[in-house]
């Protein structure tokens, strides 16, 4: 019956750009991504104790970069930059000194004029490590691409795409998903939504990892522990609806 066939979250233009990545990225960095690593969670990625400490982030850096193929010593420097302000909650509201039509950033790119590319990380983001990790590896996806001279102008949403298929889908992924969290004072509650990052909506992120899991033919349970429930949701609804749509 139609109600019960399976779809996709996403639209079909949406599933051939994807897919249609999926095949430029092996060309571009002539790589097979049914081997290629998924990193399910920072103490699966990281190989020391993170402290929250700007030479932690520099050893992210260094990581990240090896994993994809940057040399982070010779090529890359960082710099920190404060650009979120802290919420002060009261009895009346919730109340922030952003100017009106502020883009916030997570994170920078720039090449310098002697070679190295520059990459800003905003402070707040040292306090949410997975956050951090998806930024790095979409500001390292820049050199991959326009640093490494693979495309001629930005484009971000291709730059959070290289960053997910270098292995890093899940942390982008969980970082696209809007939180609203409440606040409760003597006279007045009240409610702030803080996230989402990345140019992709998280319902392509969940095709990605579908699609890419039935590729790797590794669809088991094990990979669900790590993600948010509304991406959860549409990795299932993902692979049930590839499912269908190969055994039709």
């Amino acid at each position: 019956m139609f109600w019960n066939k399976k779809k996709s979250p996403i639209t079909l233009e949406d599933e051939e750009w994807i897919t249609s990545c999926f095949k430029w990225f092996e060309l571009a960095f002539d790589t097979n991504l049914k081997e290629q690593e998924i990193f399910t969670s920072s103490n699966d990625f990281l190989d020391f104790e993170y402290q929250g400490s700007e030479d932690d982030v520099l050893s992210i850096v260094d990581l990240i970069g090896d994993k994809m193929q940057v040399s982070s010593s010779s090529s890359i420097s960082i710099y920190f930059y404060d650009e979120f302000q802290q919420l002060e909650f009261t009895d009346e509201g919730t109340y922030a000194n952003y100017e009106e039509g502020t883009q916030l950033t997570d994170g920078q790119f720039s090449k310098l004029v002697d070679g190295i590319y520059e990459i800003g990380i905003e402070r707040s983001l040292l306090n949410n490590l997975d956050r951090l990790i998806a930024t790095i590896a979409h500001e390292v996806a820049h050199i991959k691409l326009i640093g490494e001279e693979r495309i001629e102008e930005n484009d971000e949403p291709l730059t959070d795409i290289t960053a997910s298929l270098f292995g890093f889908a899940i942390f982008l992924a969980n970082s696209s998903i809007s939180k609203m969290t409440t606040w409760n004072g003597n006279t007045h509650t009240g409610w702030k939504i803080s996230g989402a990052s990345g140019y992709l909506h998280h319902k392509m992120y969940a095709f990605l990892l579908g699609y890419w899991l039935v590729q790797k033919g590794m669809t088991s349970d094990k990979w669900f522990d790590y993600l948010d429930k509304e991406i959860l949701n549409d990795v299932k609804k993902t692979i049930k609806y590839l499912e269908v749509k190969d055994g039709a």
